[in-house]
């Protein structure tokens, strides 16, 4: 191990000393380094040692407990520089981050169960449920914003298009999500709420109309990340009694995660309008 040297007067340590004071690695260290993140308090400019001061070891104490907690190096860059107040903000929001991963953690352990047991297959097969029917026209303001399938801001829109639509133009109804896939796995999302389509709407909002006529239509309870499935299962079940809805599919959300905390009780109404000339 190198000794430790002086810099004006003041003694520094070599990174491999400087890793044993924090807890981190050299590696880890020179990563920070050239992240701007902790920077050397001196670099050897012959041999390229880096050197540090032992003030900075509180610095890398901190980034050690802050990464622990997975705690991204643009926010710790932050709180290094920040107060008390900026530290507790940026804990509380990592811990609702960590909660919600709890959840989904939860949730595959208990899928996990179910496979094991025998209770459930790894791909279902099963005929759904679904009924043909007409659908009144319905109208929504909504923003329209493509997507990549596993990428769909949905709870974001619901959340933007809502402040607008219920301070002006909403009737009752369900918040609706239109989302037809094209060959590349590129979602044409358009996400919204019914209103009475009397107002025009600001940019980004834009009125969608959904045509009346007629559609199939299935209702789906569970968590929302069971969707992708379902809709596989719905058009299976169409493919087989010969029925090809030529419409885009949409899903409306009767049930709100603030309302409903189990995310097993959660409905959703989805709605494939079949088009011109397509009998039930």
């Amino acid at each position: 191990m190198l000794p430790p040297m002086r810099l004006a007067n003041e003694e520094l340590l070599s990174i491999g000393r400087f890793a044993q004071l924090t807890g981190l690695t050299a590696k880890a260290l020179r990563h920070y380094d050239e992240q701007g993140l902790l920077r050397p308090a001196h670099v050897d400019d012959f041999t390229g040692y880096r050197w540090y001061s032992p003030e900075q070891a509180r610095d890398g104490v901190a980034i050690r407990r802050l990464r622990a907690f997975e705690l991204p190096l643009d926010e710790i860059a932050e709180v290094l520089h920040g107060d008390d107040a900026l530290l507790r903000e940026r804990l509380a929001v990592q811990r609702a981050r960590l909660e919600g991963r709890a959840v989904v953690t939860d949730r595959m352990i208990d899928e996990l169960d179910r496979l094991l047991r025998g209770e459930e297959e790894l791909v279902p097969a099963r005929s759904l449920d679904y009924r043909v029917q007409d659908v009144p026209e319905l109208v929504l303001v909504a923003i329209h914003r493509p997507a990549r399938l596993g990428e769909l801001p949905i709870p974001e829109l619901i959340g933007e298009t809502a402040r607008w639509a219920f301070g002006h133009d909403r009737v009752p109804g369900a918040p609706v999500a239109i989302c037809p896939a094209d060959d590349d796995g590129t979602v044409d999302l358009r996400v919204g709420w019914p209103v009475r389509g009397t107002v025009d709407p600001p940019p980004p909002f834009e009125l969608v109309v959904c045509s009346a006529g007629r559609a199939v239509v299935h209702t789906y309870v569970g968590d929302f990340s069971g969707l992708s499935d379902e809709w596989r299962l719905l058009w299976e079940s169409l493919e087989a009694d010969g029925i090809r809805p030529r419409g885009e599919p949409r899903e409306h959300y009767e049930t709100s995660p603030e309302e409903v905390n189990d995310p097993s009780e959660h409905i959703t109404r989805l709605v494939w309008p079949l088009g011109p000339k397509q009998e039930e």
